[in-house]
């Protein structure tokens, strides 16, 4: 059996209290598929089409929880799966970042940071 995945409409919300919907689009929201201990998502299509859900963000969620209970995925399945993907998206990010200045350096090179000069850890 594959990785489990499940479908989510992406909320960012700012300490402001300013709310993001990236991926909103005029009609709706595109639903996005997460796959557990991936760091990349895709947009839900049917026959190389996008999804669009909505019109509203109530609505879109409401139609990705029905979604995900039609996968057979539990809510708790689903906060395992988004776990699962953060996981791994920071795992990533250790990989690729600094630990000393946390900026981006070379991918692969096994060299120390260039910006910094702290040795680069790739494990």
């Amino acid at each position: 059996m594959g990785a489990r995945q499940c479908v989510v409409i992406p909320v960012i919300e700012r300490p402001n209290g300013m709310v993001m919907t990236p991926s909103s689009t005029e009609g709706g929201y595109f639903p996005r598929v997460i796959v557990e201990g991936q760091i990349r998502y895709s947009r839900l299509t049917v026959d190389g089409v996008d999804e669009v859900w909505g019109p509203t963000l109530a609505d879109a969620q409401e139609r990705a929880a029905e979604q995900n209970a039609a996968w057979g995925l539990s809510e708790d399945d689903v906060l395992q799966v988004l776990l699962g993907w953060q996981i791994a998206r920071d795992q990533e990010d250790a990989r690729v970042f600094c630990p000393n200045c946390r900026r981006q350096y070379a991918w692969g090179a096994g060299e120390g940071c260039q910006a910094c000069g702290e040795g680069a850890t790739t494990d």
